[in-house]
This record gives structure tokens, C-alpha cells and sequence, in this order.
């Protein structure tokens, strides 16, 4: 048929007949399963609901004879096909007619049925729900026989009385209305000819979280210990608001089934499951829980019996030729207190630890002497075996305070606070020794003689092809930086710890003396921040700038008393506990912002602890569950900060180009603008550790749930200072896009890339 679209109404009578020339035929056949029949009526009524079909099109209803088929023309789309009958009941089906050469066809399997009916109660009557969600699946305690399928259907409820059809049998029943916590009925007995009676539902708004739990054979688990706790991303620092995170942990146990229902109400978030029964355990972390739905767990969880540990390491013992010191550390979700496991390695490298509970964990391996090496391992029936290479590689180096040798004990730091090395230069600067692995090392630097200790890095140890050994060599700045730190009255302040931030090198501290002065050697040249802070006192950061074998202006640092600023941070439906505030006090022209860092406690409230008469603050916020945050919040007469989270938010990836996340680690130049605010790169990459993002490619980090908006990436010098002051960065040194909800927005690494160090 040709259309003509030169009328409105011709262009509808066509799209009509184009309509009704694509219908698709559809067969529908009923048969009577397990003996059943129609006591009242030999017929049922079929319904065919269009639930997503291309048009607007009316259901269709029908009348057909048990056993008996019936064909109908149906438009293209999708179709729910429910049947009626007072003793007949069949699953609902969903069908999509599609045109061609056959027909569509669907089978009703009818089963004999009866009705069930009960009493809502619990709220007032203009609440009470129009319909019940029913879901059913036959119990395990059925008799032989064909059994109905597990289904959803909706049940009416008239006044405050519920009533509807169900197969005949014993059947597990779950009754629910959105808003309300779910209830569950078992092995409900449905008869022909009579009426289930369920009794008398009290309707409980809020959320729930249900699962099942097996043991290692997979049989039910009954009576074991369900524990839900609020996951968070630390701890408040105030014991009262430890103790108050814990009471919104909520207990139950399971029933004969393994089944259980956590409900008191749940307040929303995420949260931790744990299992315990006699030896076994199991955990579930990340279960999100939104108001007034209900949290299914459908993977069971299994109850694993605690198991015997055995790890073999290579070489079989460190370089000291001592035995390897091995810890089996398990760190909890809420409380102080960690699963630990200490011992020491056989003489063939090998340790073993029994009764260790499966789960996630950290082993920690000492030399006898120092921090070696963290890894990461996963515990399961499945891994009782372990095998960790702990080799190590040479080093050698040379380091100079300017262009003279300089003797001096160095601490090389790895990735983490397990990697360590320890080495003493000689009186012409040279070292020599060990380190646990190839890689990015800062180094921290002590000589008594010269009166130094700051912090050098990143530096790269890696063997040159052909080498047995690395090559490191040092350099110190011969720079010197003094000054004094005084309180309000002018009265020195000793002991009071500094703090450097140079854009190019990470932080390095050092005290006062007993005339509360400093004298600094060794720090890189150019400008610097400097902050002193002692007890609940803390200066402003001041800058300065150093120059090479010249005298820098002497500092007066100005400790002044900490201000509390006190915030909530809420989600729509409410509080949201354990989330992450770190704050940030605006720079100056010459000095640069004291930060301050708080954890949530059970209400969302948090304390922030900066320098008094701050105009602002800079925050991020960063909350399990939710849409990480960065906000500019003016401090006004507000006497509280009110700090709103999103529950969706996108996913921000940085592009790091040819160049690994541990290459560029400790740099310490990037930055992420955002909202008003900032944050330093190294910052995102604690979000995504703490929100155990996976990181498939090295040459990518992924952060899940950032708020949407615009964001800005920088790296370099220029741009680390001037974003904090609200400059613009230069434009090659960023680059930057917009994020969406639910939506990826990929930041390339911007060029000129990092400097090695």
C-alpha cells in the first residue's frame, strides 16, 4: 500500500492499515494439568496485555474451552497473556509476535486452583495498598506431581481484605506492596474447593535485605547468625560515634529453610552481610539497600569451614639470612580491632597457619629488620596454598648534598608501608643493599652531621638490560630554610611539627626546636608552602621560595587555635553514615589552604577541625553507595553544613596514555577540578582503592559514581598552583569534559606528560 502524506488524516488512515497489515497471528492453547478441571465453567477467560508494543494498542480479551486453542491477530511488540477462571490458574506468559512465515504460539498450562484471602493491617485505611505483589514457588514439602512454575502475580485487595487465585498445593509465598517490607509465608496449604485463610499481614513501611545460606555441601543452613553492618570508608575518630555505627547493626536468624530477613527497619545505604555457625563464616559486602525496597541476595551464601593456610616463599629466606616474619591480616568493616596472624617462616621458606577463617586478606612479610613486601590474597577452600615471590634486586648509588658526597642513612619506600629498605652511605656517598622489588621508591633522607632529614622521590629503581644491579643516584639541593613558630601571644612553641608541600616532591616534616625554631637543609628549589601545627594550634601555610646556595628569608609561622565546624550528610530518604569528608581552608595569594578530614558517624554528622575566621571550605565527600561530591561551601551564619548526596552518579576514567598509574604515582601534580573545587590526582586514586574499583587496563584509572558535571584534569607545576587560587591553568596542561549520569567520560592524561621525578 502506497500512503499519501499530504493530509493529516490520510497519514493516519494509512498508518492505521499499515497497522493492521503487519498483525502477526497468534495461537493460544490451554491444557489442564494435574487432574485439573472447571467445576463452574468449562471455559476461561484468556487476556492479552501489550505491554511495549510500537502504537498504542487495547487489550484483548477472550473466552477459551479447557483443553481448547484460539487464534488471534496480535500487532508486533510484547504482550503479557494472563488467564481468570475461579478454580483454574496459569503462570503468566510473555510473548513478542514477530512477522513471518509461523505463527506465534503459546501454551497455558492450567492447574487446578482455589482461593486464598487474609486481613492487611497496620496503617490507616487511606493507606492501605490497592494490590498485593504475590510471588509463589512450590514448596519443597509438595506431594509428587506435577508442580506449578514460580510465578508473579498481583492480588486485590478490597477495604483491608486481599484475596486472589492459587494452584493447589503447598506453596511459598512472598506478599508485597511497594513501600512496605516484604512478608513470607511457607508451605501454605492451597485445597480444592476451599479457602486458604493467610491470617491477619501487619504492613511494616521501610526496606528489608533477605537471603539464604547454605553450609559447604549445600544443604540449608538453619539457625545460623545474620549480621548486617553499615559499610563505610573509615571510622569517626570519636568512640561515641563508633559505638553508634555499630548499633545500627541489626541481627537475625536463619529459619529451617537457610532464610533470612533483615528488617527493623533497614535504613538505606550499603551494607555488610556476615554469616557465622559453629566454625563456618561467610560475607557479602556492597549490598545496597533504597527506601522502601527490599535488598535480595540471590547468589546463597555459603558458610566455609575455616582452613589450613600453607604459603611457600622464594627465596626461602631475605638477604639478612634470617627467617622471614609472615602476618595474616583481616581488617573488619566497622570496630578497632583486625584478624591478625603472626609467625615465622621455616628454614625452607615455608608457614602455615590453621583455623583461618576464608575471606579477604593482607600477608605482610618482615626481613627481620624492616617492612619487605604487602600481598593481597583471597582465602578459600580453594586456596590453602600460597606461593609469594619475594626476590628482590640489588642497588647501588651515590648520593650529594650539592656537589659533595654526603653521608647520610636513606629509607626507601615502596608502594606501601609494607615495602621498605634501609641503606647508610659512606663518607664518599656511596650505598649499597637490597630492595623487595623494580619500581617507583620515595626515599626519606637522615644525616646527623648535616643536620638533615627530608624527603626525596619518586626514584625509579630498575636494572639496565645486561646489569646485575640498579643504579641510583642522589642529589640534595643545597638549600637552607629558617624561621620561627610562635602562638597568638608571641611565645615560642616548641615541638610544633612542619609540613612542606612542593608541587614537584611529596611532603616532608620535621619540629621545632626547644626556642621553637627550625633550620631545614636540602629542600628543592623554588617555591614551597610551609605549615607548623602542635596539639589543637595550627599556622597558616606560608610560601616561600628557596634558592640554591643562597639564604631564604627567614619565616614566622603564627599558631592559632582550631575552629569545629560541624555538618550532616544526608541522602533524600536520610542520614547517610560512614561517608568521607575531607575539607580543605581556600589558599591566599601567599599562603595555601589547612585541611581537616572527618568520618560520618550513625546520623551523618561529622566535625571538621580548621584554622578559626576561614571564609570557605573546599570538600569532598565520599560515601559508600553514592555519588562522590566536590563542593566550594561559603561558612555563613549557617551554624551547620548541610551536605546533600546523589545515589547515581557517572564514571570518570582517566586516559594515563603510555605511562602506568605506578609510574606517575607520588608525583604529586595532577589535579581535578570540579564543582568549584579541586583535588589533588593522588586523591582519586585513594577513591578508587576504597571503592575496590576494578582497574583493567594499567594505563587507566576508573573511578565508579562521580557526581555529574564538569570536570577538569591538569597536571604540571603552573596548573597546581593556580586552580587552588582560582586562575586559570595554562590550557595544554589540562584537559576536560562533561559527565553525565549513568555515562562514561573518558580525561586524557593531558601533555606535557608527568616528569619521571
Amino acid at each position: 500500500m502506497r500512503c499519501s502524506s499530504y493530509l493529516a488524516a490520510s497519514a493516519l488512515l494509512c498508518l492505521f492499515a499499515q497497522t493492521e497489515a503487519t498483525a502477526v497471528p497468534v495461537r493460544v492453547r490451554a491444557e489442564p494439568v494435574g487432574g485439573a478441571t472447571a467445576a463452574t465453567d468449562p471455559l476461561v477467560t484468556v487476556r492479552l496485555i501489550p505491554q511495549s508494543t510500537g502504537g498504542s494498542f487495547e487489550a484483548r480479551t477472550f473466552r477459551l474451552s479447557v483443553p481448547g486453542e484460539h487464534v488471534t491477530d496480535l500487532p508486533p511488540g510484547t504482550w503479557q497473556v494472563l488467564t481468570e477462571a475461579p478454580d483454574l490458574w496459569s503462570a503468566p506468559e510473555w510473548i513478542a509476535p514477530v512477522a513471518g512465515p509461523a505463527e506465534t504460539r503459546v501454551m497455558l498450562r492450567l492447574f487446578p486452583a482455589a482461593p486464598v484471602s487474609g486481613l492487611l493491617t497496620g496503617v490507616p485505611q487511606e493507606k492501605i495498598p490497592a494490590h498485593l505483589d504475590v510471588r509463589l514457588a512450590a514448596s519443597p514439602g509438595s506431594p509428587q506431581g506435577p508442580k506449578p512454575p514460580s510465578a508473579s502475580i498481583v492480588c486485590p485487595v478490597a477495604g483491608n481484605r486481599f484475596q486472589c487465585v492459587l494452584p493447589v498445593g503447598r506453596l511459598d509465598l512472598r506478599l508485597r506492596s511497594t513501600g512496605f517490607i516484604p512478608a513470607y509465608l511457607w508451605d501454605v496449604g492451597v485445597r480444592n474447593g476451599e479457602t486458604a485463610h493467610l491470617g491477619t499481614l501487619t504492613l511494616k513501611p521501610g526496606a528489608s535485605v533477605v537471603g539464604w545460606v547454605r553450609n559447604e555441601a549445600g544443604r540449608e543452613a538453619s539457625g545460623a547468625r545474620v549480621r548486617l553492618e553499615p559499610e563505610t570508608f573509615g571510622l569517626p575518630r570519636e568512640p561515641a560515634q563508633v559505638e553508634g555505627l555499630k548499633a545500627m547493626s541489626l541481627e537475625a536468624q536463619t529459619n529451617q529453610r537457610g532464610f533470612f530477613q533483615l528488617e527493623n527497619p533497614v535504613p538505606p545505604g550499603r551494607f555488610v552481610v556476615t554469616v557465622e555457625k559453629d566454625l563456618g563464616r561467610a560475607r557479602r559486602s556492597g549490598i545496597e539497600i533504597r527506601p522502601g525496597l527490599e535488598a535480595e541476595i540471590l547468589e546463597p551464601l555459603v558458610l566455609a569451614r575455616p582452613v589450613s593456610l600453607r604459603v611457600s616463599l622464594d627465596p626461602a629466606r631475605p638477604p639478612s639470612g634470617a627467617r622471614w616474619k609472615v602476618t595474616l591480616e583481616r581488617k573488619p568493616d566497622i570496630g578497632p580491632s583486625p584478624e591478625v596472624y603472626r609467625g615465622e617462616a621455616a628454614l625452607d621458606g615455608t608457614w602455615q597457619q590453621n583455623g583461618v577463617s576464608p575471606g579477604r586478606y593482607t600477608l605482610y612479610f618482615d626481613d627481620g629488620q624492616m617492612p619487605w613486601h604487602a600481598e593481597p590474597v583471597e582465602v578459600s577452600d580453594q586456596t590453602t596454598n600460597i606461593h609469594v615471590s619475594l626476590g628482590g634486586v640489588q642497588v647501588r648509588g651515590h648520593i650529594r648534598l650539592g656537589d659533595e658526597p654526603l653521608p647520610a642513612t636513606l629509607w626507601f619506600r615502596g608502594p606501601s608501608a609494607a615495602q621498605q629498605g634501609r641503606f647508610q652511605s659512606d663518607e664518599q656517598g656511596r650505598f649499597e643493599g637490597v630492595l623487595a622489588t623494580e619500581g617507583t621508591w620515595t626515599v626519606d633522607l637522615v644525616s646527623e652531621a648535616e643536620k638533615l632529614q627530608i624527603r626525596l622521590g619518586p626514584v625509579e629503581v630498575r636494572k639496565i638490560s645486561g646489569q646485575s644491579h640498579a643504579r641510583v643516584d642522589l642529589r640534595v639541593p643545597a638549600t637552607r630554610l629558617r624561621g620561627l613558630v610562635v602562638d597568638e601571644h608571641g611565645q615560642a612553641v616548641s615541638q610544633a611539627n612542619l609540613s612542606f608541600i612542593v608541587p614537584t616532591k611529596l611532603p616532608s616534616k620535621v619540629a621545632t626546636d626547644r626556642e621553637g625554631k627550625f633550620d631545614v637543609r636540602g629542600l628543592p628549589v623554588g617555591s614551597l608552602f610551609v605549615h607548623a601545627v602542635k596539639d589543637e594550634m595550627e599556622s597558616e601555610w606560608l610560601e616561600a621560595r628557596i634558592e640554591e646556595a643562597s639564604e631564604s628569608p627567614e619565616l614566622r609561622l603564627v599558631l592559632q587555635a582550631r575552629q569545629a565546624i560541624q555538618g550532616l550528610v544526608h541522602a533524600s530518604h536520610g542520614p547517610v553514615p560512614g561517608a568521607q569528608v575531607s575539607a580543605t581552608a581556600p589558599p591566599s595569594q601567599a599562603t595555601a589552604g589547612s585541611g581537616a578530614e572527618a568520618i560520618s558517624g550513625p546520623s551523618g554528622e561529622f566535625t571538621l577541625k580548621l584554622p578559626a575566621g576561614i571564609p570557605a571550605v573546599h570538600l569532598a565527600v565520599l560515601a559508600p553507595g553514592y555519588a562522590t561530591r566536590m563542593l566550594f561551601v561559603p561558612l555563613g551564619s549557617e551554624p551547620i553544613l548541610d551536605i546533600p548526596l546523589e545515589t547515581v552518579g557517572g564514571t570518570l576514567i582517566f586516559d594515563l596514555g603510555d605511562r602506568t598509574l605506578d609510574e606517575i604515582r607520588g608525583t604529586g601534580i595532577g589535579i581535578l577540578a570540579h564543582g568549584g573545587t579541586f583535588v589533588p590526582f593522588m586523591t582519586t586514586v585513594r577513591w578508587s582503592l576504597l571503592q575496590r574499583a576494578p582497574q583493567m587496563d594499567p594505563h587507566r584509572l576508573v573511578l565508579p559514581n562521580m557526581e555529574a558535571g564538569d570536570y577538569l584534569l591538569c597536571v604540571g607545576p603552573e596548573s597546581y598552583l593556580a586552580i587552588p587560587r582560582g586562575q586559570a591553568p595554562p590550557a595544554h596542561q589540562c584537559s576536560h569534559g562533561s559527565l553525565a549520569p549513568l555515562q562514561e567520560l573518558v580525561l586524557p592524561l593531558p601533555s606535557p606528560p608527568l616528569p619521571a621525578g
